[in-house]
């Protein structure tokens, strides 16, 4: 199973470069369980920009983002992949 990354551009690359490698004869592939969710990469990208204020130009303290929020929602992303039948994630 994977969890969608930065933007869905990067996303389709990253199952695009696993297709392409497990596909070689064009017969075989990997199966595989996509999940994407733009609320979640909005609120990964706010919670580095909080850590990280001095390069985002951004006033410390500005939008607090609550990281067990994004734990939780990452491990609801986890709970959906494996009720799809995946086994690695």
């Amino acid at each position: 199973g994977i969890i969608g990354g930065v933007s869905t551009n990067s996303t389709l690359n990253f199952v695009r470069k696993l297709d392409d490698w497990s596909s070689k004869d064009g017969k075989s592939s990997l199966p595989l369980v996509l999940c994407s969710d733009p609320a979640l990469n909005k609120e990964l990208l706010l919670y580095e920009e909080n850590s990280y204020p001095s390069v985002y130009h951004r006033a410390e303290g500005s939008t607090p983002v609550d990281p067990e929020h994004i734990v939780e929602n990452l491990r609801n992303k986890r709970r959906s992949l494996e009720r799809c039948g995946a086994k690695l994630i």
